[in-house]
């Protein structure tokens, strides 16, 4: 077992980090039921006390712009058809977005692709920090979260224009 560790595990509908520990391919990285503990599931066991880890780079780069491209049109369809997102899967080939609608035409979604576009075209910084209960409690969150302790927030910069 780690004191620490870099990888993500399987979460939120994003599947775990990949890489090496000790040298040795990680296969998966889970959230051990009964404690909270990671997990690593390695090829085969490492020898050493001392490990390093090296995170696949491409494939974590690859699902976390993929997630943050969730919560961009995942606010395009809340903003436009008054859509809420009720569940994301990240894929190996693709992912899928579930929101709240019986029934979509084809012709809805072109509004919502072309406002979730024109938020990635235009860059916008996308920044990251941990706050505890009581700032979580002030932030207009979709669903509150159902882990104990600091949650990270994922904040992507509002419009320069206003256009938001």
């Amino acid at each position: 077992m780690l004191d620490r560790t870099a990888f993500y595990p399987t979460s939120g509908g994003q599947p775990a980090d990949r890489g090496t520990l000790g040298g040795v391919e990680v296969l998966d990285t889970v959230v051990r039921e009964k404690d909270g503990a990671i997990v690593h599931v390695l090829e085969h066991a490492v020898q050493e006390t001392d490990v390093q880890g090296e995170v696949d780079w491409i494939r974590r780069f690859d699902h976390m712009q993929q997630h943050t491209g969730q919560h961009i049109l995942s606010a395009a369809f809340e903003q436009l058809l008054d859509a809420d997102t009720v569940g994301f899967h990240l894929g190996e080939d693709a992912s899928t977005i579930d929101v709240n609608v019986a029934r979509m035409d084809p012709e809805e979604v072109i509004p919502v692709e072309g406002l979730a576009n024109q938020v990635v075209w235009e860059d916008r910084p996308v920044s990251t920090r941990f706050v505890g209960h009581d700032e979580l409690t002030a932030l207009p969150l979709r669903r509150p979260p159902t882990v104990e302790g600091p949650v990270r927030i994922v904040e992507i910069a509002a419009s320069s224009t206003g256009s938001d």
